[in-house]
């Protein structure tokens, strides 16, 4: 799968599904993406999500398997937010992992009535950072 494919489809997919509340149809996917990229979902984990977080989950799924995972391909870390950004998973290869870390995570969110955006990306940063790879060109 192209990159270039990805990211429509991926702002495709983000506006369709929270806009209209319909999820896309995965039928028309070509192959997994194997490009070796790192990616770092942020998640708002914020009070007005709290009654949506079940489909802030599928979402996450749903993103998580448009990649084959591996540790030559890409990896992915998932990362919620509110007053506080927590770290689910750090990068992974697993996607069962990743699923899993995700759907026992509820009761370590907050869901504050703040959402601070800036914590999420530090967060992130310092994901980067500790967990780069020996390949990663900088």
């Amino acid at each position: 799968m192209s990159c270039k494919f990805l990211w429509q489809f991926l702002l495709h997919f983000i506006a369709v599904h929270y806009v209209s509340g319909q999820t896309c149809n995965f039928g028309a996917v070509p192959a997994q993406c194997t490009a070796p990229i790192d990616f770092i979902l942020l998640l708002d984990a914020s009070l007005s999500i709290r009654e949506k977080w079940p489909r802030v989950q599928a979402f996450a799924e749903q993103f998580v398997n448009l990649f084959e995972l591996d540790t030559t391909g890409p990896r992915i870390s998932l990362i919620a937010f509110d007053k506080v950004a927590t770290l689910i998973s750090h990068f992974s290869t697993d996607s069962a992992q990743l699923m899993q870390a995700l759907n026992t995570s509820y009761p370590l969110l907050d869901f504050a009535d703040i959402t601070l955006t800036h914590v999420a990306f530090l967060q992130a940063g310092n994901e980067f950072v500790q967990r780069e790879r020996n390949f990663a060109v900088q």
